[in-house]
C-alpha cells in the first residue's frame, strides 16, 4: 500500500499550488493520504484543503519545527498498513507526470537504496553556479539502471525533497538535529541514495517558495 504525506507550515497559497499540481502529474493509486500542518493558525484553511482532495489533517497544537513535524508525519503513516510513504513539503510542484509505481520498482529492486528522490532546480547560490545539484559535486553521482529505471546513485545524504521510501526508512525515528544526521544514520547502516534519473536528466519538480535557511523554526 502507498501512503502520501504533505507536511506544511501554514503557507496556503504554496499548499494550494502543490496540491493542484500533485493531483494532475502524481500517478498511481494512494491508500492514504495526510497533510501534516506545523502552523496552528492556518487549520481551517488547510484542512479545507485536506477535505477537498479526501486527505486527513494532522494539526500539530504548537509549532515544533521542521524535524518535529517530519516526526509527526511519519509516526502517523506508521499507524497505517503503508509499505512505502512518499513525502511532499507544500512548496514543490511538478514539472511532468510522475509514476509512483516506477519509483517504487527502484526501491525494490536494490533494498539498500533508501529512498528515490525526485531532482529540483537548481536552488542554492552554490548549485545556480554550477547547473544544478549534481552538477555541484558530479563525481558524487553514478548513473545506474535499478529495477528498470535510469537513477543516479550517491552517498551524500538524505534528502527531505520529494522522495519516495520504504517503510524500513520511515519506521526509523526521524532524529531532532534534521536530515543530515539521518543521512549518516542510514549511510552508517549500509544504505545509499537514488536521484530519478540520470545525472543529466532536466529537473522534475519546482521548489517554489522564498529562500529560507534550511528548515522552518518553531
Amino acid at each position: 500500500m502507498m501512503g502520501l504525506v504533505v507536511i506544511s507550515d501554514g503557507r496556503i497559497e504554496y499548499l494550494r499550488q502543490c496540491l493542484d499540481s500533485m493531483r494532475h502529474r502524481l500517478l498511481g493509486p494512494v491508500h492514504q493520504g495526510w497533510i501534516v500542518l506545523d502552523e496552528p493558525e492556518a487549520r481551517e484553511a488547510a484542512g479545507a484543503e485536506a477535505e477537498a482532495i479526501g486527505f486527513k489533517l494532522i494539526a500539530n497544537p504548537a509549532r515544533s519545527g521542521l524535524s518535529g513535524i517530519v516526526q509527526t508525519a511519519w509516526r502517523a503513516a506508521l499507524e497505517e498498513p503503508i509499505e512505502y510513504l512518499f513525502h511532499l513539503e507544500e512548496d514543490f510542484t511538478f514539472n511532468q507526470p510522475i509514476e509512483l509505481q516506477a519509483l517504487r520498482e527502484v526501491l525494490d529492486a536494490d533494498e539498500r537504496i533508501a529512498q528515490v528522490v525526485l531532482k529540483r532546480q537548481p536552488w542554492s547560490d552554490a548549485e545556480v553556479a554550477a547547473g544544478g545539484i549534481v552538477e555541484l559535486h558530479p563525481r558524487l553521482y553514478l548513473d545506474a539502471t535499478v529495477g528498470g529505471q535510469e537513477v543516479a546513485l550517491h552517498k551524500r545524504g538524505f534528502s527531505k525533497n520529494p522522495c519516495l521510501m520504504p517503510r524500513r526508512i520511515f519506521a526509523r525515528p526521524f532524529p531532532d538535529g534534521g536530515e543530515g544526521a539521518f543521512g549518516d544514520e542510514l549511510i552508517a547502516a549500509g544504505y545509499h541514495f537514488a536521484f530519478w534519473g540520470s545525472q543529466k536528466a532536466a529537473p522534475v519538480i519546482t521548489h517554489i517558495g522564498e529562500r529560507r535557511s534550511a528548515g522552518w523554526k518553531r
